[in-house]
């Protein structure tokens, strides 16, 4: 955008455009990505519904950068007093947890639920006086029980040189061997798996040590004559994953690996991969249900089926 010189204009618009407010949000998460990492944005909703469906209730919050945000939870009267709000809150941190989420944060009103936060480990770290008037603003925080050493968090358009770097090491090295040259993964037949991240079909998660980037496992639908090492069909992505050799042995690959099936169940009916025979990650892909399904020369090629609605919609199609 070119610099504007002075005069301005501010003006107050009650029905700003889609194209404005998209300019300003992008803008400033542009901004951000020059200081941090993508934030991995990802909403989180729970409802409470009676027997007959009535909506009782739920919490309404996301979760980005590491933290659970409880933006509303609130309960119809007739759900009150039933343990019902401790049970959303616990749901809601559970699946923080599982995003890789370390801490969460929300604030409460004096005249709601200061007490309740309370009872549930929430601290106060500050406070607004007169909002509304008389009244009490509380922010709050807390530690989430069970998180993860090394949370997780979805792959973004931005991440595209961090999965360069994953790529070199998701090369596989037998011990005594030297390091494979750093240019090797500009090879088109490598290079497929990154160059320009952020198709619609791409889908991984990357595993952190603070702000380190330490592992990333990933999809990516490669057809026709672009199909890389673990192509089995067209409508079967193929699965890349590193960690990096100073952290294994501690989980990370799995965790990585069950988080990336479980949203592949969501779109996909299988997955796929190339490994080779002698690389120990062999144990831990037949561990999680892949199996066997062609070779091509020292390496094999694995497929895992996948259950859910995408794995139906596939029979009925061959069906049909």
């Amino acid at each position: 955008m070119p610099t504007h010189n002075k005069p301005y204009t501010i003006s107050l618009e009650t029905k700003p455009s889609a194209q404005d407010l998209r300019t300003i949000q992008n803008g400033l998460r542009d901004h951000n990505l020059l200081h941090a990492p993508p934030d991995g944005f990802a909403p989180l909703t729970l409802l409470v519904r009676a027997d007959d469906g009535t909506l009782l209730g739920g919490l309404l919050g996301a979760t980005y950068w590491g933290w659970l945000h409880v933006d509303i939870l609130w309960l119809h009267e007739s759900a009150r007093r039933q343990g019902l709000g401790r049970q959303l809150l616990m749901a809601a941190e559970k699946q923080a947890v599982e995003r890789g989420c370390r801490f969460a944060h929300l604030d409460t009103m004096s005249f709601q639920a200061l007490d309740f936060y309370e009872r549930q480990g929430y601290t106060v770290f500050g406070t607004l006086d007169d909002l509304p008037a008389g009244h009490q603003r509380h922010f709050m925080k807390k530690d989430l029980p069970g998180a993860p050493r090394y949370p997780i968090r979805p792959l973004t358009q931005a991440d595209e040189p961090l999965l360069w770097e994953m790529l070199y090491h998701a090369m596989y090295v037998p011990p005594g061997d030297a390091p494979s040259l750093r240019e090797t993964v500009n090879r088109p037949e490598l290079a497929r798996y990154v160059r320009g991240w952020g198709r619609a079909d791409d889908r991984g998660f990357v595993a952190l040590d603070g702000h380190q980037p330490i592992g990333a496992a990933w999809l990516r639908l490669l057809v026709g004559d672009d199909g890389g090492y673990g192509h089995v069909d067209d409508a079967t992505p193929e699965l890349s994953i590193a960690v990096l050799s100073e952290y294994r042995g501690r989980g990370i690959g799995t965790r990585l690996l069950t988080r990336l099936l479980q949203l592949a169940s969501e779109h996909y009916a299988a997955v796929s991969l190339s490994v080779a025979q002698n690389n120990p990650a062999l144990r831990l892909y037949g561990r999680l249900g892949f199996d066997i399904v062609g070779t091509s020369g020292v390496s094999l090629t694995m497929r895992k089926a996948l259950g859910g609605v995408c794995a139906l919609r596939a029979l009925v199609t061959r069906a049909s």
